[in-house]
C-alpha cells in the first residue's frame, strides 16, 4: 500500500484492498473483520473508492462494533466518526445521517473510559499517555458542538490549554520534535477556528495564538535540520504562514519540502491538499 501510494497508483490500491477482502478478511477472526472493515474505509475514503459501502457496512454491524473492547472498539468507531463528521459539515450526510447520530453519544461517552486508561498507564508511558491526552482534545471538539452552554472563545481557552499541557509533557521529557509538532497543531486549529467563525474576539484571539505557536515552531524546526519527519512540517508550516499574509516565509518552507525530494502522494489526503493549493499559489 505504501508503495502504491508513492507512486499514486491507485489501481495497486484499489487490487489491493480488494485483495485484503478476499484473501485475508475471510480468515481471520470476527472482532479482527471489524477491525479490518474500519481501517480499510479510510483507505477507501482517500481513494474515494466505495467508502460508502464500507460506511453501510459498518452501520449495519453497528451493535458489533459496539461490544468490542477498549480501545478497539473506539478506533474503529472513531473512523466512521471523522468521515461522517466531514460530510456533516459539507451537509452530505444524506443516508448516514443515523449512522453519525449513532455515533455522536458513543464518542461523548468515551472522555470517561480515556480518562480512566489515562490514570491506569504507569508514569513512563510517555507516548501512550500523550495519545490519549490528544485524543481527549478530539473529544472535547464534540463536546463543544453539542454543548452551547460555553463560549467559542472560552472553549478555544480551554482547548488550547490542554493542548498546551501536552507539549509539555513532551518537552519534559526531551520529545522535542513532538513538542514542537504540537505548536504546529495549535496553528492548525487556529486556522480551522478562524474560517468558521464571524466573531471578531475569536477571530482576533485566534490569530494571535496562531502567530505565536507559528512563530515557535518556525524558530524550533532549525534543531531538526535534515531530520525525515519534518517534511510534512514544511508543508503545514508554509500553509499557515501563508494563512497570516507572511508569503516570504510560506515559499521558503514550501521549497524546503519541493528540495527532500519527498513525494507527496506518500502523505494524508489533507497534507496533499495543502501542497497541491501551495504549488498552485507560488506558481503564479
Amino acid at each position: 500500500m505504501t508503495y502504491a501510494r508513492q507512486k499514486n497508483d491507485t489501481k495497486i490500491m484499489t487490487d489491493t484492498v480488494e485483495k485484503i477482502n478476499h484473501n485475508i478478511y475471510p480468515k481471520v477472526p470476527r472482532d479482527q473483520q471489524l477491525v479490518l472493515k474500519s481501517s480499510l474505509l479510510r483507505i477507501r475514503w482517500n481513494m474515494s473508492d466505495k467508502w460508502d459501502e464500507t460506511l453501510l457496512w459498518m452501520e449495519e454491524h453497528f451493535s458489533e462494533y459496539l461490544n468490542l473492547p477498549f480501545p478497539e472498539n473506539y478506533n474503529a468507531i472513531k473512523e466512521a466518526y471523522n468521515i461522517l463528521e466531514i460530510l456533516a459539515r459539507k451537509n452530505k450526510l444524506g443516508k448516514f445521517k443515523r449512522l453519525f447520530f449513532k455515533t455522536i453519544p458513543f464518542m461523548g461517552e468515551s472522555k470517561v473510559i480515556i480518562g480512566e486508561h489515562i490514570d491506569s498507564l504507569p508514569d513512563y508511558c510517555i507516548f501512550e499517555r500523550c495519545y490519549w491526552e490528544n485524543e481527549l482534545v478530539f473529544l472535547s471538539k464534540i463536546r463543544r458542538s453539542n454543548d452551547q452552554n460555553i463560549t467559542l472563545l472560552e472553549f478555544y481557552k480551554r482547548y488550547f490549554k490542554h493542548m498546551i499541557n501536552i507539549k509539555d509533557i513532551n518537552y519534559e521529557y526531551k520529545n522535542y520534535m513532538l513538542a514542537m509538532e504540537k505548536d504546529i497543531d495549535i496553528a492548525d486549529e487556529c486556522m480551522g477556528g478562524i474560517r468558521g467563525t464571524t466573531n471578531r474576539d475569536v477571530i482576533n484571539y485566534l490569530k494571535d495564538t496562531m502567530k505565536e505557536h507559528l512563530h515557535i515552531a518556525v524558530k524550533e524546526i532549525s534543531k531538526f535540520e535534515n531530520h525525515p519527519n519534518l517534511n510534512s512540517f514544511f508543508i503545514r508550516i508554509s500553509m499557515y504562514s501563508l494563512f497570516l499574509g507572511d508569503k516570504d516565509v510560506s515559499i521558503d518552507f514550501f521549497y524546503k519540502f519541493k528540495e527532500s525530494n519527498e513525494n507527496i502522494n506518500h502523505y494524508s489526503k489533507w497534507i496533499r491538499d495543502y501542497y497541491i493549493f501551495l504549488k498552485d499559489y507560488h506558481a503564479q
